[in-house]
């Protein structure tokens, strides 16, 4: 005969909520891990799930926290942020909105920052008192009396977390080189796509751009000929400089161009057609501006250093580019 003693685990009624946080332009300082610890000590009835963010205004990571809320069913959201040495903890309740957010601070001494993180979740788990506890029920049988209480209703459950998900972003634009020489004067459009962890910093991104440019034509005697620019490159980028809705950002970009370039006679018949490659290396200042939301827009300048490249129809100009030349971006950009 075999005895045996089976243990069962009850989720309790209602899972613990998973209530977003976004931690707005933490400082270096900042220890995001021993934060995440802390709150899993102090907070007991739900599970934060905090992400970082580049500085905003209030208002709209209010909106971008209650949009997380809503996805994740949960009726409140946090956000953290920073000024000189006060960290600032907000309470946003889905149903009153953001005009209606509750806040609290927490003062970080120099000489023991420690206590920061373990004040600031203590903070947060009186601004989530509003939140019901959860149980688990651990029995000898289905339907024994109650021997254990924890907070998160499955042994898997992983509690507080800083998530480890992607902020994307997407960018559509245009850039042009000014010249007084037409056969140097280029227009292209921009598209690009980006990606930044969503861990403690976010001042890195790397990401991909394509370019390509209107025709350049020419008409010379017997004939007429167009050239097209396309492009293809992979970079990465650095917020150097951060304000509230502003900031400014480095990017460096290796790729490589195709000249696409062709020629009729007055006749209509095909005279040639060929293709240039050439590598560029780009580097650009460019100024990001918050707009709306996750709406931005980037603007400045783009430094291409490339091989020089002339095509003529003739002795007629068709396509000229120096070795160093200027381009003028301004980019609509996206971020989901």
């Amino acid at each position: 005969m075999v005895v045996g003693i089976a243990i069962f685990v009850r989720p309790a009624d209602a899972a613990p909520a998973r209530v977003p946080m976004v931690l707005v332009d933490p400082p270096p300082a900042f220890d995001t891990a021993r934060f995440v610890t802390s709150l899993e000590t102090y907070v007991t009835n739900a599970v934060i799930e905090a992400s970082s963010r580049v500085p905003a205004t209030d208002d709209i990571v209010c909106a971008e926290v209650i949009a997380e809320a809503r996805a994740a069913a949960v009726s409140v959201a946090l956000w953290a942020r920073w000024v000189d040495r006060t960290m600032t903890v907000s309470m946003v309740t889905v149903d009153k909105g953001c005009a209606a957010a509750e806040s609290s601070t927490v003062d970080v001494p120099p000489e023991q920052p420690e206590f920061v993180y373990r004040v600031s979740a203590l903070k947060i788990a009186s601004l989530l008192r509003v939140l019901p506890e959860t149980r688990v029920v651990v029995e000898d049988n289905p339907s024994g009396p109650e021997v254990g209480q924890a907070r998160n209703p499955l042994p898997w459950s992983l509690g507080s977390r800083i998530r480890p998900t992607y902020d994307g972003a997407v960018e559509l634009g245009a850039t042009g080189v000014a010249s007084s020489e037409s056969a140097a004067r280029t227009f292209a459009l921009v598209a690009s796509a980006w990606v930044n962890t969503r861990s403690h910093s976010t001042r890195f991104s790397v990401g991909a751009t394509l370019l390509a440019s209107a025709a350049h034509e020419a008409d010379a005697a017997g004939g007429s000929g167009r050239t097209r620019v396309f492009g293809a490159s992979l970079g990465g980028r650095a917020i150097l400089i951060r304000g509230e809705r502003a900031a400014l950002v480095g990017q460096l970009d290796l790729g490589v161009l195709s000249i696409w370039s062709s020629a009729d006679r007055t006749t209509g018949a095909s005279a040639m057609s060929d293709t240039v490659w050439a590598p560029v290396v780009s580097l650009a200042p460019h100024v990001r501006i918050a707009v709306a939301g996750p709406l931005h827009v980037t603007l400045g300048p783009t430094l291409d250093l490339s091989r020089p490249v002339l095509l003529t129809l003739g002795q007629t100009p068709l396509y000229q580019a120096s070795w160093l030349r200027f381009r003028w971006d301004i980019r609509a950009q996206l971020w989901f």
